[in-house]
């Protein structure tokens, strides 16, 4: 499990993820930061996927309305997303 941080016009964000797709998007102190991340997790801001995810972070911080399905998200996002009935 990789994370990389991103700042906002909303404060610092965290990503988390792998290869396979983004698990998860934190805003800094927020009640529940980071709490569905239940493995150690090593900073790699290179990582394609969070390099694409920020590209998308600034284009909707732009009001561009980008498309959430741009996004790469992993198995565990989905099963959030659906369990939840929201992710954006």
């Amino acid at each position: 499990m990789y994370f990389s941080y991103y700042e906002s016009p909303l404060g610092r964000m965290l990503l988390g993820g792998t290869e396979e797709g983004l698990s998860g998007l934190w805003i800094s102190e927020q009640k529940y930061y980071a709490a569905t991340m239940d493995e150690e997790m090593i900073q790699r801001d290179d990582l394609l996927l969070f390099e694409q995810t920020k590209e998308w972070l600034d284009r909707y911080f732009n009001k561009e309305q980008p498309d959430p399905k741009e996004l790469k998200l992993s198995l565990k996002a989905l099963i959030f997303e659906r369990q939840s009935g929201t992710f954006f």
